[in-house]
C-alpha cells in the first residue's frame, strides 16, 4: 500500500468525523453551558463563602438556596444533599469548582475530551455499521455453504483460492461464519467498555453518581496543593 491509498483512507475519514462533530456539537453546548452556568451559580459561591465561613455545612447551603429546577446542577449534588453527606457534598464542590474554572489548563483537558468523545461517538456508530453488515452477510454466507454442501452431495467439489492457498469452499465458507460471529463478538465488547467510559455528570442512574462522588473524593484526597484547601 502507497501513501495515495492512506491519504484516501483518511480523507474518507475526516468528513465522517466532521459530520459526527457537527451532529452532537449542540448538544456538547448545552452541557457546557449548564456546567458554566452551574461554577457561576453555585460553586463559585460557595467557594467564596466557605473561605469565609470554614465551618460551612454544604448541605444546608444546597438545601437553602437551590431546588431540583436548577437543572444545572448535576444530580448527584441532590443526592449528597438528601443523603446528608455534608463532608463528602463538600469534598465534591471542592472538586468541581477546581475543574470547572476556567483556566488554560482546563480549557486544554476540555478539549482533548471533546476529541475523546467524538472519537468514541465516531467508533459505536462505525461499529453499527460494520455490525449490520455482518447481518447481512452472515445469512448470504449460510446460503453459499449451504449450496457448496448440495453440490458438493451432488459429487462436485469446489475451491477457493486466496493468494498461494487453496481451501474447500465448504472449508472457507464454515471459517467466515466463525469470523463473522467471533469479531461481532468482539465489537459488541469493545463498544460497551467504550460506552461505559462515556461518563455523564448529569446522569441520574445512582450506580453511576456513586462512581462519579468515589472519583471526586479520590481528586479531592489528591488535591490538597491548591490554595483554596
Amino acid at each position: 500500500m502507497n501513501v495515495d491509498y492512506y491519504i484516501k483512507i483518511i480523507g474518507l475519514i475526516i468528513p465522517i468525523m466532521v459530520f459526527i462533530g457537527t451532529i452532537f456539537n449542540p448538544e456538547k453546548n448545552k452541557t457546557d453551558k449548564l456546567k458554566e452556568r452551574y461554577f457561576e451559580k453555585l460553586l463559585a459561591l460557595y467557594v467564596n463563602e466557605y473561605k469565609s465561613h470554614r465551618n460551612l455545612n454544604a448541605v444546608k447551603f444546597i438545601n437553602k438556596r437551590y431546588t431540583m429546577n436548577d437543572y444545572f446542577i448535576p444530580s448527584y449534588i441532590f443526592y449528597l444533599e438528601d443523603k446528608n453527606e455534608k463532608e463528602l457534598l463538600h469534598k465534591v464542590l471542592m472538586v468541581d469548582y477546581i475543574n470547572n474554572f476556567p483556566r488554560k489548563r482546563n480549557n486544554i483537558s476540555n478539549a482533548i475530551n471533546s476529541i475523546n468523545g467524538i472519537l468514541r461517538i465516531a467508533f459505536i456508530y462505525i461499529n453499527y455499521f460494520i455490525r449490520v453488515l455482518y447481518i447481512i452477510a452472515i445469512p448470504f454466507t449460510i446460503m453459499f455453504l449451504i449450496s457448496a454442501i448440495i453440490f458438493y452431495i451432488n459429487g462436485g467439489s469446489g475451491s477457493i483460492t486466496i493468494g498461494a492457498i487453496t481451501i474447500s469452499d465448504i472449508v472457507f465458507y464454515i471459517l467466515m461464519i466463525i469470523i463473522i460471529i467471533i469479531i461481532s463478538i468482539a465489537l459488541k465488547y469493545i463498544q460497551e467498555s467504550i460506552t461505559n467510559k462515556i461518563y455523564d455528570d448529569y446522569t441520574m442512574k445512582e450506580i453511576e453518581i456513586k462512581q462519579i462522588l468515589e472519583k471526586r473524593e479520590q481528586e479531592y484526597n489528591n488535591s490538597d496543593s491548591y490554595y483554596i484547601f
